[in-house]
């Protein structure tokens, strides 16, 4: 059990795991962990996909507060690097995600864009 929910803390820290990194984590075979991941899906707490797991459906489907609230300092260096980018004249168009909402953000506010 203490393996299982440190499988689903690093799930929900960074969104996938895999098999040969927990191994060596936990001290304990491939043959093991593949074991605990196939328990875990089968109680619907992760995806199995070659090589170790992702998030199940239960992440994706969080909302908007929950999901801006992971990933916020990668979500963040990612916006400025986009920002940093950009070059006054330019179109730009922004879709929806919490990512996109970081690079709107970041456009500095005298930048003249489309």
């Amino acid at each position: 059990e203490e393996r299982h929910q440190l499988i689903r803390d690093q799930l929900g820290a960074h969104g996938k795991v895999l098999a040969g990194e927990l191994a060596s984590r936990f001290g304990v075979s491939e043959d093991t962990v593949r074991r605990d991941l196939r328990e875990l899906a089968k109680a619907g707490q992760l995806r199995r996909v070659y090589g170790g797991a992702v998030a199940s459906a239960p992440f994706a489907a969080a909302t908007l507060s929950q999901r801006s609230r992971h990933a916020v300092e990668e979500k963040t260096r990612l916006a400025k690097a986009a920002a940093g980018l950009l070059v006054a004249g330019q179109s730009l168009f922004i879709d929806g995600g919490t990512t996109n909402e970081a690079l709107a953000r970041a456009i500095p506010r005298d930048i003249q864009l489309t």
